[in-house]
């Protein structure tokens, strides 16, 4: 009987071969884990980006919307009108109810926004924007290692949305009773600013013939805020007024009150500025007034002075009475406006908006001279002076109802008499002087359905869900 017997080294030999084999399937194991791992890390990134670009198409459509309901920025007077079935359709927005929607794709890869304007709340009209990326890997996008590997992304297309609701509110051209973008000075013993509201029938003295109330002192409230851009020290000089509302400077101005002078609620109680009714955070653009296109070649005023029809006018200056009894007119005055004794401008209760753009260098009236004394509603009248009107000046008895943008101009105001009804409205001026017997009345409703300088975010968050 022969018994073989294998040699030790054929043996060892055998042995390095199973090491060898288990070192190589460990190696390939950790290869495998690494560029598992590193195709893992390549789609969260590729995933990352896309969730990063579906946020751009996000704010994509939420500049679309701001930029759809600010169509009329500029324009004092049309600012609201974007919210028109016209406007929408000039602009591609399907309209249901209050509901302005936009659906917009912006890649050849299908990459998308939706938009949504709610304007239930016209003041504050509410933008919804959902911007949706396609997230794409497959074996093209692969790392070159995956490939070399035998490995590869699954092929995948999955849209990745995100969503921001916008909160805008309204930026009205008179947010107060005086606004400047310099000093503001109130003079005198008599000189009060108050606030009204002419929609509320227990904030004014109610019309019901005509749907609207008029100031009455007994109704008075204390929003006739006074506010100027200017950071100077003493920027606001109340003097010995009696002002109900709030003041506010530019950072770091500041205001000065006589020892009867007043600043605080209704009723007053004590002297001085009460505390929480003065502030330094004013931040205000003040944007020129710009004449419409053709004004000079507008049909002249009627040689009468009166006006029965809707429609743009031209008139060199205004001297003598003028009166105004149509719906909706707008007259270019090329030169100054000069009343005195008992001449006025009289707004007729036919009138729905009267709009008067001063290109000369003044603004007066003295005497018993009024502006707008018929319909006694500041939301009709407004009058807009262009960066060559540099004075108003208002004196005597005379009583204006109704609003004056004139951002370049020196706004004085001393009154006198037995008449509360000075000015009734709101002021936007350079700067602003007021004394003697001096009322001013804000009334209350511009801010909301007075003419605006455009719509602003107040409020942004990304929401989830749908």
């Amino acid at each position: 009987m022969k018994i073989q017997i294998i040699p030790a080294l054929k043996r060892r030999d055998g042995g390095a071969l199973v090491i060898t084999a288990i070192v190589l399937v460990f190696i390939g194991a950790v290869l495998a884990t690494y560029l598992l791992l590193s195709q893992n890390e390549y789609m969260l990134v590729a995933r990352s980006q896309t969730w990063n670009s579906s946020m751009a198409l996000t704010e994509a459509g939420v500049e679309d919307g701001l930029a759809f309901i600010n169509k009329y920025e500029g324009n004092f007077t049309m600012v609201t009108n974007w919210s028109t079935a016209a406007s929408a359709a000039e602009d591609n927005w399907t309209v249901a109810g209050n509901i302005y929607s936009m659906h917009r794709v912006v890649s050849p890869g299908g990459d998308y926004y939706d938009v949504t304007i709610d304007n239930s709340n016209p003041s504050s009209p509410v933008i919804n924007s959902a911007g949706m990326a396609n997230y794409t890997l497959s074996a093209s996008r692969s790392p070159f290692m995956l490939a070399a590997a035998g490995l590869s992304a699954p092929a995948s297309s999955v849209p990745i949305s995100r969503k921001v609701m916008v909160q805008a509110v309204y930026s009205a051209l008179f947010p107060g009773a005086i606004t400047t973008s310099t000093n503001i000075d109130l003079n005198g013993n008599n000189v009060r600013v108050d606030s009204f509201d002419s929609t509320l029938t227990n904030a004014s003295a109610w019309k019901t013939n005509f749907g609207y109330g008029i100031y009455d002192i007994t109704k008075a409230r204390a929003n006739g805020n006074v506010a100027t851009d200017s950071s100077l020290v003493g920027a606001i000089s109340v003097g010995q007024a009696n002002i109900y509302g709030h003041l506010d400077t530019g950072p770091g101005g500041t205001a000065t009150v006589g020892n009867n002078g007043y600043v605080g609620p209704l009723p007053q109680s004590g002297s001085g500025i009460q505390a929480g009714y003065s502030a330094d955070d004013m931040n205000m653009v003040f944007p020129p007034v710009v004449l419409p296109g053709g004004a000079s070649g507008w049909p002249s005023v009627p040689g009468n002075n009166v006006i029965t029809a809707s429609g743009n006018y031209y008139i060199i200056g205004i001297n003598n009475s003028l009166t105004i009894n149509a719906p909706n007119v707008t007259i270019y005055v090329e030169g100054s406006i000069s009343l005195s004794g008992n001449n006025s401008i009289t707004v007729g209760t036919n009138a729905s908006r009267v709009t008067l753009y001063v290109g000369g260098p003044s603004f007066s009236t003295t005497g018993n001279a009024t502006v707008n004394n018929q319909t006694q509603n500041a939301v009709v009248l407004g009058v807009y002076g262009l960066p060559t009107l540099t004075s108003i000046n208002f004196g005597g008895n005379a009583a204006y109802t109704g609003t004056i943008y004139a951002p370049q101009a020196a706004f004085s105001f001393g009154g006198g008499g037995g008449t509360t009804y000075d000015y009734v409205g709101a002021l936007v001026a350079y700067n602003a002087k007021l004394n003697g017997h001096a009322n001013f009345h804000y009334d209350e409703s511009l801010k909301r359905n007075g003419p605006g300088i455009g719509y602003v975010p107040y409020n942004w968050k990304e929401i989830t869900g749908n």
